[in-house]
């Protein structure tokens, strides 16, 4: 199962056709999180962020307008939501799809971001403003005239936070269910109080999870309605859960009045059924069976071929893989000199249609094979790539020229990045990038760019910290620093990070540093933001304990130590703060008292029991099973006050609450016992007589006794190692 701490999620929210008007918008945003900053590695999800883009692939065939999102933090999921909430108008068809963690709190269902804090038991409503409601979500895109939303979450995954033993933050497991308002419908990866499958065991390599799998091809079906998908999904999800012992069926909840149809409506009697996409590849397995004898091909049109005609099939996914592969190979064995038929890795053959650019003037080096590091966007089969300029180990270095254009028009030009180039990433201007590599390239944070901006001016402790910015490429824009998705903060002694103070100003700084190269672009949330779209208040700066940041095998940042939303504008206050090792050291000081203050308790009731010659402590449920065994010598016990019964007698009860068991003690002193627990060294004389009022009570004779500054006597009871029954402290 995914397994990240609370719920781990994808939520899938679509709004879909019902027999689609001419003049009627598809707007959809899909954001997938796999990455959770504060959650532990055994949280981190797989499959989310493949999910979100292979959703996004199909409602792109769908006549969706798509925009993506992946890891997205509080503020950067917010800032989508916004943009895709503004741009609906009456009548739009809205999709929206999350793939990440999840929670249930107060009845309502919570999308979880990537910086979503730790929390613990009482902290539910940090964790609600932390996270994105369902329902908010929904209702905002309602308000704005949406004709109809579809919702589905495949984020019915185990709690994220759930701590075994202990009262937990949200649902153990699953989502709550949420009526579907009029005009939306409502589709969960897995029923109430069950949890839905990443995969089916560990050696299952499909990319996607089992719901989204099992959705993908059933979205691009035409002539059935988003019942009846529905309905074929909970079959198949349920049919393949329960091959491998496990139970899960998806659920859905419809208020929606008219048929929803996503790739057109039925056909009407002898008439061809109206199509949005190609016809169905085939019967199933077809694409499985063609896979088998292509993955191994190196000719790039019998790939394309395989995408154009299974392209909703995640063995299209697979094909797609498989070309970039070739690409990365083909530039390579171009780099190192070497010529078709000598060994080394295949290279991709080259298309009919692709034809090698002229060189631009000043251009030592005409390398069209030269790899540079863009967008999911402008790194789809959709755009043909040309590159003129320096180039080393197939990647852009030095001066150079990149440009896409798209393949069924190549005369229209989509984007043109001309200036420097370092290791294949374009340096966009001003000046001052020290370095800059990817976060990686083989998995889902390959788009995602690390800007090196140098070291910060000496601070108290810290001689030289050093400054990276996370950023991407996103539709035809270059990544650039100044549109930064997160700031990182390196080289910080371990002794400053002791200091929150310290953590907090070096923090600061950083966001300082930027903003002086940038100015105030260090706001606006992508280089494409409507004018309209406020811009973000707050920058999200994490501090590494290395001296460069590092990153995991899953291509994401590690050792990350401190982190906190950094304001961007006046009034502002700082959010989302933390620092592990400044909580460490507090935990250690804590820790330290704590086994004082043990040692100090022990210490004082050894005394006590060496004034009373007491022989051995003994609960008061010991005593009431079996009094007699305890009746030669002095014991000690704990008890709580109920009520004094005379001048020289009290009932009393064991300290525990609920566990009814009572005692008489006896006693000149026990009239002036005040309410509360006292620890007692008595005497075990017999039992009250049954006629009598409290009859069957131990009878026991107050020897001396302890007053308890806690309820629970803590102050004497909370010893190095608990006492039991029977032994001395």
């Amino acid at each position: 199962m995914r397994g990240v701490v609370t719920w781990v999620g994808a939520v899938v929210a679509l709004g879909l056709l019902i027999a689609p008007a001419a003049a009627e918008r598809r707007l959809a945003l899909v954001v997938g999180n796999n990455s959770y900053s504060n959650l532990p590695e055994a949280q981190q999800l797989k499959t989310a962020v493949n999910d979100a883009n292979a959703v996004g692939d199909a409602l792109a065939r769908l006549g969706f307008t798509v925009t993506r999102g992946e890891n997205l933090s509080r503020s950067e999921f917010s800032a989508r939501l916004d943009v895709l909430i503004r741009s609906v108008q009456p009548g739009d068809t809205v999709a929206f799809y999350f793939a990440g963690h999840g929670v249930s709190l107060g009845g309502g269902n919570y999308l979880l971001p990537s910086d979503v804090p730790p929390v613990e038991s009482g902290q539910e409503s940090l964790l609600a403003r932390a996270s994105l409601g369902e329902d908010d979500i929904v209702g905002d895109i309602q308000a704005r005239g949406a004709r109809v939303v579809i919702e589905v979450l495949d984020a019915c995954r185990d709690n994220p936070f759930r701590q075994d033993g202990r009262r937990s933050v949200g649902g153990a497991q699953g989502l709550t269910r949420m009526e579907a308002a009029r005009g939306v419908f409502k589709l969960y990866s897995a029923g109430i109080g069950q949890t839905a499958l990443d995969r089916l065991n560990r050696s299952d390599g499909n990319p996607n999870s089992v719901f989204t799998r099992v959705l993908l091809p059933e979205l691009v079906k035409p002539g059935r309605d988003l019942t009846a998908l529905a309905r074929d999904v909970g079959r198949e999800v349920l049919r393949l859960a329960a091959s491998v012992g496990h139970e899960q069926q998806p659920a859905y909840y419809d208020q929606i009045l008219d048929s929803v149809y996503l790739a057109g409506a039925p056909a009407e009697p002898g008439k061809a059924t109206p199509a949005l996409l190609p016809a169905s590849p085939g019967a199933p397995g077809e694409a499985e069976r063609a896979w088998a004898v292509t993955k191994d091909s190196t000719d790039r049109e019998v790939l394309e071929e395989f995408i154009r005609r299974f392209g909703s099939d995640y063995y299209a996914s697979l094909a797609r893989a498989r070309l970039r592969e070739l690409e990365s190979r083909s530039a390579a064995a171009a780099t190192s000199g070497k010529k078709e038929g000598e060994s080394g890795p295949a290279a991709i053959a080259p298309s009919s249609a692709e034809k090698p650019a002229a060189p631009a003037p000043g251009h030592d080096v005409a390398a069209t094979a030269c790899r540079v590091v863009a967008s999911e966007h402008l790194d789809s089969e959709k755009f043909a790539f040309q590159y003129q300029g320096g180039c080393k180990a197939g990647l852009a270095e030095g001066r150079g020229r990149a440009s896409w254009s798209l393949w069924e028009a190549p005369e229209r030009t989509e984007a043109t990045w001309e200036g420097r180039f370092a290791g294949g990433i374009y340096l966009p201007d001003p000046p001052g990038i020290v370095s800059a590599r990817q976060a990686g390239r083989n998995n889902a944070r390959k788009y995602e760019v690390f800007f090196g901006l140098g070291s910060l001016p000496p601070q108290a402790g810290i001689p030289a910290a050093k400054v990276t910015v996370e950023t991407r490429s996103e539709l035809t824009s270059y990544a650039d620093p100044c549109i930064a998705r997160r700031v990182f903060v390196s080289n910080v002694p371990l002794a400053a990070l002791a200091s929150d103070s310290v953590v907090q100003a070096v923090m600061a700084a950083a966001v300082e540093k930027l903003r002086t190269r940038c100015g105030e672009e260090i706001t606006r949330v992508s280089r494409s933001q409507r004018p309209q779209l406020r811009p973000r208040s707050h920058l999200d700066v994490l501090v590494v304990a290395t001296a460069e940041v590092g990153f995991d095998s899953s291509g994401d940042p590690d050792s990350i130590v401190a982190y906190g939303d950094i304001p961007l504008t006046p009034g502002e206050t700082l959010r989302n703060y933390g620092n592990q090792v400044a909580a460490q050291l507090r935990k250690a000081e804590v820790q330290k008292k704590d086994e004082a203050a043990r040692k100090l308790n022990a210490q004082r009731l050894r005394g006590f029991f060496q004034a009373q010659q007491a022989r051995m402590w003994v609960q008061l449920g010991t005593l009431d099973q079996n009094p007699f065994r305890y009746a030669e010598g002095v014991v000690v016990t704990a008890v709580a006050l109920d009520r004094v019964v005379s001048r020289s007698s009290a009932l009393v009860s064991d300290i525990h609450p609920g566990s009814g068991v009572h005692a008489v003690i006896e006693g000149a002193r026990v009239a002036q016992w005040a309410r509360g627990a006292r620890v007692v060294a008595v005497r075990v004389l017999d039992r009250v007589r049954a006629e009598d009022e409290n009859g069957g009570r131990v009878r026991l004779q107050l020897v001396a006794s302890e007053s308890c500054a806690e309820e629970h006597c803590e102050d004497w009871l909370k010893l190095p190692v608990e006492l039991g029954d029977g032994q001395m402290p």
